[in-house]
């Protein structure tokens, strides 16, 4: 585990592009903005990894996959119809382009079953 809490934080280079990406692109944020957006997107992944890694255990599971991840932010109450976008493109990826197949050339759809994303994001 981190030794400070500023251990977590995500780089401010990331946040700069995600910021720049966004639809206030156009408007400067100052540093201490900039701060406080990587602490509290550490302190919410934090929050989302917490409920998810909760599903992967009441699955019998160690490890964290997509749908626990899609159903931990469903129960933190984030927009539905984006979750559903989430869901269907992960199913729809085959392969990333910068490596070598996921799960051994199959898709994460076929290796957890075509409609099992889209159903956990639904129920």
């Amino acid at each position: 585990m981190a030794e400070r809490m500023e251990d977590l934080n995500i780089p401010l280079s990331a946040i700069n592009r995600i910021l720049n990406l966004s639809s206030l692109a156009g408007n400067p944020f100052n540093k201490e903005c900039r701060t406080a957006i990587s602490r509290a997107t550490s302190i919410f992944m934090l929050y989302l990894t917490s409920i998810a890694h909760g599903h992967a255990v009441k699955q019998k599971r160690k490890t964290i996959n997509v749908a626990d991840v899609l159903q931990a932010a469903k129960e933190a109450e984030l927009d539905a119809q984006g979750l559903q976008n989430i869901a269907e493109m992960m199913n729809n990826r085959k392969h990333r382009t910068d490596g070598p197949p996921i799960n051994g050339g199959s898709s994460l759809a076929e290796s957890m079953g075509s409609s099992e994303l889209t159903k956990n994001v639904e129920e």
